[in-house]
């Protein structure tokens, strides 16, 4: 009977989780022998480490920076694109509404909070 146990692991880029299939008695087992169905849940889990601040460094991406905002409970807000300039030929009511951040939707935002790792 194989165990999947997360181990910490040391290595000059800074300390990272492993992932290591144990039998009961302690011997690590090659990767050719997980079945494929384990295969994919440890790729669902290596990918949701990807958030994890110790994996490896990152730095801030600026131009994300400089486009979005972070709120406290973590949602990203974005300007409305298209008010720079022919302001006159729009209604008080699109200008308006335009003032106001609107919210990234969440399929666009998981990316974008990547390439700010220490928020903003």
């Amino acid at each position: 009977m194989r165990v999947l146990a997360l181990k910490d692991k040391l290595t000059p880029r800074g300390l990272i989780k492993v992932f290591a299939h144990t039998n009961l008695l302690g011997a690590v087992s090659t990767p050719n022998l997980v079945s494929r169905l384990t295969q994919i849940t440890l790729a669902k889990d290596a990918a949701s480490l990807c958030f994890l601040p110790f994996i490896s460094m990152q730095k801030t991406k600026k131009s994300v920076a400089k486009r979005f905002k972070l709120t406290a409970k973590g949602k990203l807000m974005r300007r409305t694109p298209g008010f720079r300039h022919l302001l006159a030929t729009k209604s008080s009511k699109q200008k308006r509404r335009a003032s106001q951040d609107k919210q990234v939707a969440a399929g666009h935002a998981a990316p974008l909070k990547r390439c700010l790792p220490f928020g903003l």
